[in-house]
């Protein structure tokens, strides 16, 4: 941090662990660390880098359709359930210049046959961002689409660490209702307990949900 030009020294030791991450890290210092916003959680660091590399992309290009290339990128990589999608979805678009403006600022990774965000982690945390705005609902999603197989794990995981940190009472919600829902199945299942059950800081309605 102190290399990249930024004062460390007000960091917490719950902050420093988060920023042990390599790419907690680079997001961090990508997003411009602001004292008077200091985060929390590794939700609070992906809203600031959304945040600042729009800014940076709009003072470089002008206004480009962000949310809308997002929306269509995870929305395509979560129908073929894949980290990477054919770039024609994009050329085919009408947001094809706003997909190489963002590739320019290295949000989205762009090369002759497919794209992708620039890494995993901001997959899940667009994904969730993009699926709470919506107002869909977890159990819902898993059993109306008939599919949950491992790559719906990462999805349920991270809406969930998106709701918790930002929407306690629906979050609480969503839990009570994808643990008691017929049809989920028993390996999403597993992963939510042992979610729960690694949680540093359960609330009392949390550890209610666990089994005895």
């Amino acid at each position: 941090v102190g290399l990249a030009g930024y004062r460390a020294a007000g960091l917490t030791p719950a902050q420093l662990d988060v920023l042990q991450t390599p790419m907690h890290l680079s997001i961090y210092i990508e997003g411009v660390p602001d004292a008077e916003k200091p985060f929390q959680t590794v939700i609070d660091l992906y809203d600031r880098y959304w945040t600042t590399k729009q800014d940076l992309i709009k003072k470089a290009h002008g206004v480009v359709q962000w949310t809308p290339v997002i929306d269509l990128i995870c929305d395509e990589l979560t129908k073929i359930q894949s980290l990477s999608a054919p770039v024609a979805i994009i050329q085919d678009s009408p947001y094809w210049d706003d997909a190489r403006k963002m590739g320019s600022a290295h949000v989205l990774l762009i090369d002759g046959k497919v794209c992708r965000f620039f890494h995993e982690g901001f997959f899940d945390y667009a994904f969730a961002r993009r699926f709470v705005r919506r107002g869909q609902k977890l159990a819902d999603f898993l059993v109306d689409s008939g599919e949950q197989d491992l790559f719906r794990r990462g999805q349920v995981r991270q809406v969930l660490t998106y709701l918790r940190a930002r929407d306690r009472f629906r979050y609480l919600q969503e839990l009570d209702a994808l643990l008691k829902t017929a049809g989920i199945r028993t390996h999403i299942l597993d992963l939510v307990y042992r979610w729960l059950g690694e949680l540093p800081d359960p609330t009392p309605e949390e550890l209610k949900m666990l089994p005895i």
